[in-house]
């Protein structure tokens, strides 16, 4: 658990530019892996790999996780290769549009790493980093997706899901998340209007057994030179808020 109860905000300041027109599916800078505490609470996961080259146009080096056993099997790994296969389809429709042609072996390029932070038996939370570079662009693009699996009812969870039906819960969201960015509030020019409580804001998130992590990507909140940022925020901020007996309860030991 959070060592304090106050959010915990931090920036990473990564080479990234905005893919604004794909649509964030739920809502890693090296081949991220499966954490411990994901390992420790399942440990069903391998990494697959979708490798993939057209001549004079792109490569394509995508990661991703695959459940190898239990009875939610299925239906994450159907989840999973469709969030891959989307990423794959929109970079290709890109490179046909506007990238120019390879050149003395540089090639437009999509690589996609992942990271689980949280798994365990019910609830897997993914992160891709998907860094698609458009040879002719001045810079390379990257973004953040999230995905939250609920292997119960075969089904991805949006933020509201933690939440009583009709609570407030994304102008408590947006409360705290300025909060803890606050004292970054000189760089994060658009903190105010980045963080307005609308569920677009806020599709990006990870649970964890004490809290939930927030994401926002690039321009969200500030300049690129910004970077993404996250904030942490203990389940017990929300709990006027939260669904009785509901997800964030469910993750915490009896």
């Amino acid at each position: 658990m959070n060592s304090c109860c106050e959010c915990i905000a931090s920036s990473r300041r990564l080479f990234l530019m905005n893919w604004s027109r794909i649509l964030l599916l739920s809502a890693g800078v090296a081949a991220w892996l499966v954490s411990p505490c994901a390992r420790a609470a399942s440990g069903n996961f391998s990494t697959q790999s979708r490798n993939e080259s057209k001549a004079g146009l792109y490569q394509i080096d995508a990661q991703f996780p695959h459940m190898t056993s239990g009875a939610a099997a299925a239906g994450f790994n159907h989840q999973i290769e469709g969030d891959i296969g989307r990423f794959i389809a929109h970079f290709v429709s890109d490179v046909q549009q506007y990238a120019l042609p390879c050149d003395k072996g540089a090639c437009s390029r999509l690589t996609v790493h992942y990271k689980i932070p949280f798994a365990t038996n019910d609830f897997v939370s993914v992160i891709f980093e998907v860094t698609p570079q458009l040879l002719g662009a001045t810079y390379p693009e990257f973004w953040l997706v999230t995905m939250n699996y609920d292997a119960r009812r075969n089904r991805m969870l949006r933020l509201a899901d933690l939440f009583r039906p009709g609570s407030a819960y994304l102008g408590s969201a947006a409360s705290l998340c300025r909060r803890a960015l606050q004292p970054s509030a000189h760089v994060l020019t658009n903190l105010v209007a980045g963080t307005t409580p609308i569920e677009s804001h806020y599709r990006r998130f990870t649970l964890g057994q004490y809290d939930v992590t927030i994401y926002f990507n690039a321009y969200q909140l500030g300049p690129f030179s910004a970077g993404p940022q996250q904030v942490t925020i203990p389940y017990d901020k929300f709990l006027p808020l939260l669904a009785k007996n509901g997800i964030p309860s469910q993750l915490q030991p009896p």
